[in-house]
C-alpha cells in the first residue's frame, strides 16, 4: 500500500513539475461562436433558394476548432432540424486562410410541406448527417468572415400509407397503416457566408 502511495505522489509531484516547465503562452485557447447562412444546390434543380442556416459553438486551440452545431435546412418538401459536431481546421494562424471542415451528426424533420405528396407527418425519423468541404476565412477587426463550399449528406425516412380509390366516393381514401416506408438520401452541394467572434 506505501509504494502505491508513493508511486501515486510521485506520479502527481512529477505532473505538476512537468506543467510547469510547459509555455501557456503557446497554446492559444479561445471560446469561439459561428453564424453561418447559405443555400443549397440541387443536382438536378441547380440553385433551389433554399436556405442552410447554422451557429456553432466551441473551442479554438491554435488553428483547429471543434464544437457543437446547431442546423436549419429547408429540402423543399421537409424541413429539418439537425445537431452535429463541426470541426475545421485553418491553414494559417493569422491572417487571410483557408480551411477544411467537416460535420458529423444527426437530422431530425420539423415540417413536412403538403407539396401534393401523400405523406403520414405522424411517422418520421431523422437520420445521418454528413458534411465537408474547404472555405476561406478572412479576419475583420474582432470577428472573422468566413465563406465555405462543401458537400452535405442528409438521410430521412417515412412512412407513406397505401391510399384506396372508391367509386361510390369518386376519391381517394387512406387505408390501413401497412404503408411503405420511404428512406431519402438527399446529397447536396452548399454554399455558406458567416461570421466567427
Amino acid at each position: 500500500m506505501k509504494k502505491l502511495i508513493l508511486m501515486i505522489l510521485t506520479f502527481c509531484f512529477g505532473s505538476f513539475v512537468y506543467g510547469q516547465e510547459q509555455d501557456s503562452t503557446r497554446y492559444n485557447r479561445r471560446w469561439v461562436n459561428t453564424i453561418q447562412l447559405g443555400q443549397m444546390f440541387d443536382g438536378n434543380e441547380g440553385v433551389t433558394g433554399r436556405l442552410s442556416a447554422s451557429w456553432a459553438s466551441g473551442i479554438e486551440i491554435n488553428k483547429a476548432f471543434v464544437g457543437l452545431e446547431l442546423g436549419f435546412n429547408d429540402y423543399g418538401l421537409f424541413n429539418l432540424g439537425s445537431i452535429a459536431i463541426n470541426g475545421r481546421y485553418r491553414l494559417f494562424e493569422k491572417g487571410l486562410s483557408p480551411y477544411g471542415y467537416g460535420i458529423v451528426g444527426y437530422g431530425h424533420p420539423w415540417y413536412f410541406k403538403d407539396n401534393n405528396e401523400q405523406i403520414n407527418t405522424t411517422s418520421r425519423r431523422g437520420g445521418a448527417l454528413l458534411g465537408a468541404g474547404l472555405g476561406v476565412e478572412y479576419p475583420v477587426g474582432k470577428v472573422r468572415m468566413l465563406f465555405q463550399l462543401g458537400y452535405k449528406f442528409q438521410k430521412v425516412t417515412y412512412d407513406e400509407p397505401n391510399y384506396y380509390y372508391y367509386d361510390w366516393l369518386s376519391s381517394f381514401v387512406a387505408g390501413n397503416n401497412d404503408g411503405k416506408q420511404t428512406t431519402r438520401k438527399m446529397n447536396r452541394v452548399e454554399f455558406k457566408i458567416g461570421l466567427a467572434f
